[in-house]
């Protein structure tokens, strides 16, 4: 759902919004929304009453999200277990980014930077923010397409006059696509620290 937002909601002029709305929610777009959901829906649904003699099964198990009300922000952003600015920094881009593009396009930005900082509540309320074993925060990798408005919103602001501005920030864009791509190279498909925090390992993948 928290993916489909931006494809639901992307900005148009108002007038379009306003009718693009009304045609999502005729009732007979919904009803053919739900039948082709239920089509779709029914072979999962069948085998989970096979397997289960319940239609409705919740196939994660224990797993959850007790962390609704303490949710790990900050080691899904910055542990060395798989914090995503930690391992892609490139990211950082997109807060100032958010506000660059805010001037011009603010129902871009603000849907942009929405549906980041809902995925990331999401995520940090999982059971296990990193999402078991693989790279960084793998979980915003769908969202990169639409996180790349204000990324680039903010490129393109810096690429403008002067000169020494430019070269700062291409510099500094090189310089975190070598660091990850170090890391990337690096990575031995798990973080195999001890706990979430654990620093030393995350030296050891970086400098050896």
């Amino acid at each position: 759902m928290v993916l489909a937002l931006p494809l639901l909601l992307w900005p148009v002029k108002a007038e379009q919004g306003r009718r693009q709305l009304r045609g999502i929610f005729q009732v007979r777009v919904v009803g053919l929304l739900l039948v082709a959901g239920v089509v779709l829906w029914l072979p999962q649904l069948a085998y989970y009453h096979y397997l289960h003699g319940s239609w409705l099964t919740y196939s994660y198990g224990q797993e959850g999200f007790p962390n609704l009300l303490t949710p790990k922000l900050a080691e899904l952003w910055a542990a060395p277990k798989n914090g995503s600015f930690l391992y892609n920094p490139v990211l950082l881009l997109l807060l100032p980014g958010t506000l660059v593009l805010f001037r011009t396009a603010p129902r871009q930005a603000a849907l942009a930077f929405g549906t980041w900082a809902v995925a990331s509540y999401l995520y940090a309320a999982w059971w296990d923010y990193a999402l078991g074993c693989g790279y960084a925060g793998r979980g915003f990798v769908e969202l990169y397409v639409l996180l790349a408005w204000p990324i680039a919103a903010l490129m393109a602001y810096l690429l403008a006059p002067p000169r020494w501005v430019q070269g700062a920030a291409a510099t500094f864009v090189v310089l975190c696509l070598a660091y990850n791509m170090r890391l990337s190279l690096q990575f031995d498909r798990c973080f195999y620290g001890t706990h979430a925090w654990d620093w030393s390992a995350y030296y050891s993948l970086l400098l050896n």
